[in-house]
């Protein structure tokens, strides 16, 4: 980056995509065609029932509320907020952000491979102790706030968000019904985005009177706050559930 200039990095992206479909259109897939009606009215009717179904489905709107808020806590904070605050502890803020993210991407690569051969039924309960240990790195370091208690700090993100990500894709494959997935999908889709997008906007306006550490430590604990009493709920309700069967 010092050498030869941002610019550089936006062709190795082009570069990359451009070859990653040249890989895809190699990738045969056989479809079933369904024959389905296409009218405005139809696509509507098709929305409002299945926002109709997940209200209905506990585990599915608790996925959906989890994935908003989570998502919502962190973008701005991990994407933004990092940035800002390695400018505040080091002169060399944009080289320390990109081997940061390196080294978060090299531990996300590394989870998703060990992840499948540990964990082979993931479940809701699996997807909030992601959540708890990605709002757990970003918690730590927004109270050390430290250069070093970063790199600590991204390879927490680095565990969590995987464990997370791959539980929220096998609930939304293995509840939702096959003639519903592609809904489901582009439900979760929206949901990510939009807290995305609300996020920046919102805590891009906090951020100009309130300290980027603070942000950190408010959005870092309020993940681990929420995946926790989750957690604690169900469990006890579990505990209960199996008390009463033992009276019976």
């Amino acid at each position: 980056m010092t050498t030869y200039g941002a610019v550089h990095f936006f062709t190795i992206d082009a570069v990359t995509y451009a070859s990653s479909a040249l890989c895809l259109l190699g990738v045969k897939i056989a479809e079933k065609k369904k024959s389905v009606e296409r009218s405005i009215e139809h696509v509507f009717h098709s929305i409002s029932s299945f926002i109709t179904w997940s209200f209905h489905h506990a585990s599915i709107r608790t996925l959906f509320l989890f994935t908003f808020l989570i998502v919502f806590l962190n973008t701005w904070v991990w994407e933004v907020g990092l940035l800002l605050a390695l400018s505040e502890v080091t002169f060399k803020s944009e080289e320390m952000y990109s081997l940061i993210q390196g080294v978060f991407g090299a531990v996300v690569i590394g989870a998703n491979l060990i992840i499948p051969l540990i964990i082979k039924r993931l479940t809701l309960a699996i997807y909030m102790v992601g959540s708890c240990i990605w709002g757990a790195g970003l918690l730590y370091y927004g109270i050390w706030y430290e250069l070093e208690h970063f790199f600590i700090g991204a390879v927490l993100v680095g565990i969590g968000i995987p464990i997370a990500g791959l539980a929220r894709v096998y609930l939304l494959q293995t509840i939702v019904p096959e003639d519903r997935l592609g809904r489901g999908f582009s439900t979760n889709a929206v949901l990510l985005y939009l807290a995305n997008t609300l996020s920046l906007a919102l805590y891009g306006a906090l951020a100009s009177f309130i300290e980027v550490q603070v942000l950190m430590i408010v959005s870092g604990f309020a993940m681990v706050l929420a995946s926790s009493c989750y957690l604690i709920v169900t469990s006890s309700k579990l505990r209960g559930r199996f008390t009463v069967q033992s009276f019976k």
